[in-house]
């Protein structure tokens, strides 16, 4: 009996793992719509100033924005209060995230616009400042309270929808209403080429948030018209609405304060399909080393930036043909790369080409293959 000889392996090579985790990383980027979270909307600051001097003021509004910070980590609406050792009023304060915001969207936002308070109001005995994405509000203890379907701020577009857009506004406010009716203090919805959300605040009973919506409608219908656009915003509710005359798509929903509901949910849509994207290059990949491992002669040549850029053009297959024939990979199995690769690029390409960083990744993807002088050929599937 023979001794059989010993079976060489060839290890996933470390620059090919950096891809896998590089692809990962291009499908995870948030989308350049995420920034439109911290525009600025409206201020209010109170005539009023703080009183106890600037030491009670600064401990006590430094007291309450460290709380509400913490908090914004874990939740999308909390109120509480504050007050200093120097004497001088408490404070009440509140914050609250726009519904779809993830967490870690949430406590960004809030962190963001905490230090506007003193920015943007100094030392006032009240201030609301909010964001596209959130918004913040404090007030000394015994500060007049107003009605909660006060008008504090309302913006109208400049354009208007149409001829039936008035059919497909109303439409789309009456499912507004009934969404926020049914418990929901966040709420979006679209009808023909209308867009359309709504929020109340957090702890508003659904009855409550209910009416707020609906004085909010009834006051846009007045304050806007026949707009193509408005944002109309109450005491404890808001609304806003965009018309799209090509249709409403996934990047809809923006227009400043209220909008940008369906950009978030497009947002999020991307990242879950380019989480499973890299998932299925990772498994690829996988496949990839299997088929490594079972090649034990010769030298194996791994694709190189060029193949890719050839491969990820290719429509008809030809290119796709010429490669397998020297390189390690079959030819489903180059296959399969090359249309989860094309994917991963075609993704976020708008977001690599605005963040200036197509150059930079490319540069990395090339540094991260190499080519073996020689290689054994494989044979068609």
């Amino acid at each position: 009996m023979g001794i059989s000889r010993a079976r060489s392996f060839t290890t996933l090579p470390f620059p090919f793992l950096l891809l896998i985790l590089e692809v990962i990383f291009l499908c995870l980027l948030p989308s350049s719509a995420a920034g439109d979270i911290y525009n600025l909307v409206y201020k209010g600051c109170a005539n009023q100033s703080f009183s106890g001097g600037g030491a009670a003021y600064g401990q006590t509004l430094a007291a309450m924005s460290t709380s509400l910070a913490t908090q914004a980590a874990s939740s999308k609406f909390y109120k509480t209060t504050a007050s200093s050792s120097y004497g001088g009023q408490s404070l009440f304060g509140l914050f609250q995230c726009r519904g779809d915001l993830s967490n870690s969207d949430c406590s960004a936002c809030v962190a963001r616009l905490l230090p506007m308070w003193p920015s943007l109001c100094g030392a006032s005995a009240a201030a609301r400042v909010q964001l596209a994405g959130c918004y913040a509000l404090y007030q000394v203890s015994g500060f007049p309270q107003v009605s909660g379907t006060q008008l504090l701020y309302k913006t109208c577009g400049s354009g208007s929808g149409g001829g039936d857009f008035e059919v497909k506004r109303d439409t789309t406010f009456s499912q507004l209403q009934n969404g926020v009716a049914g418990g929901k203090g966040f709420f979006a919805t679209s009808y023909g080429s209308v867009y359309a959300m709504a929020q109340c605040e957090g702890d508003l009973s659904p009855g409550d948030c209910s009416d707020c919506v609906t004085q909010a409608i009834q006051k846009s219908e007045v304050e806007c018209g026949g707009a193509s656009s408005g944002q109309v915003y109450l005491d404890k509710c808001y609304i806003s609405y965009s018309y799209y005359a090509n249709g409403v798509t996934t990047a809809g929903g923006g227009g400043g304060g209220g909008g940008g509901g369906g950009g978030q949910t497009g947002k999020t849509v991307a990242i879950v399909v380019g989480a499973a994207a890299g998932v299925g290059f990772l498994i690829i990949c996988l496949l990839f080393a299997r088929s490594v491992v079972k090649r034990d002669e010769g030298e194996q040549q791994y694709p190189s930036l060029s193949m890719l850029s050839r491969l990820v053009g290719d429509r008809g297959g030809g290119e796709r043909d010429k490669l397998v024939r020297g390189s390690v990979l079959t030819c489903p199995l180059m296959e399969s790369l090359q249309r989860i690769w094309q994917f991963a690029l075609g993704l976020h390409v708008v977001a690599i080409q605005q963040m200036e960083m197509k150059g930079i990744i490319q540069a990395g993807v090339s540094l991260y293959f190499c080519t073996s002088p020689t290689c054994k050929s494989c044979k068609l599937a």
